[in-house]
């Protein structure tokens, strides 16, 4: 969007390490354009996460937090966390029914819908549901389905227990490619596989 960053991440748990996980992400993308010796440039980063958890005593369906101090006067406008609940969504779903849903909670819902004809029933006449409902069907007939940013902890674990073995090398460039076709960030996808920056980004211009 412009000169903005989006970051989508998808969280299973509340493990304090998937939060802090998220929150490198962002902040590696607020300073991505910032170098020893020049102006400091930040970009605004906007940090979605889709969490299949919500905290006790919390009903929100979406939670905006920013830096700021105890009187609410905020410091930093430019690294923005969203947190969507979804179990929270769920529920006003399950106890409202789709009439009394946001045109953005029915897209939020049919985003981790596993069944697409459900998808389909909360997108009703969304023209962008539409477009996701064909793309998803696409995606379920890729043979790298499945292979996406929330195996990126496994990939790192395989790395590490395949350590200097003989064929360890390829077998990482074979799952760099595979992020690069879901376009992780390339940053992400070498600290995952152990690969150099430099070599991740001839792998990416060799499948251009």
């Amino acid at each position: 969007m412009n000169d903005i960053k989006i970051n989508i991440e998808i969280n299973n748990n509340s493990s304090k390490e998937v939060l802090e996980r998220n929150m490198e992400y962002a902040h590696r993308l607020y300073a991505s354009k910032v170098k020893i010796g020049s102006n400091y440039t930040y970009k605004q980063v906007i940090q979605f996460n889709l969490n299949n958890f919500s905290f006790a005593g919390n009903d929100k369906i979406i939670d905006i937090y920013m830096i700021k101090n105890d009187a609410g006067i905020v410091l930093n406008d430019k690294l923005i966390f969203i947190q969507i609940y979804i179990p929270n969504l769920r529920r006003k779903w399950y106890t409202s029914g789709i009439q009394r849903l946001s045109e953005e909670e029915r897209y939020a819902l049919g985003l981790i819908e596993p069944d697409i004809l459900t998808s389909k029933e909360l997108g009703g006449d969304l023209e962008i549901m539409e477009e996701y409902i064909k793309e998803v069907e696409e995606i379920v007939e890729d043979e790298f389905f499945g292979e996406s940013y929330d195996k990126e902890w496994a990939w790192k674990d395989l790395g590490k227990q395949e350590g200097i073995k003989e064929g360890s090398r390829d077998k990482a460039k074979e799952i760099a490619k595979a992020m690069l076709k879901k376009k992780i960030d390339i940053e992400i996808i070498a600290e995952c596989t152990d690969l150099a920056i430099e070599e991740i980004e001839s792998l990416k211009q060799n499948e251009s």
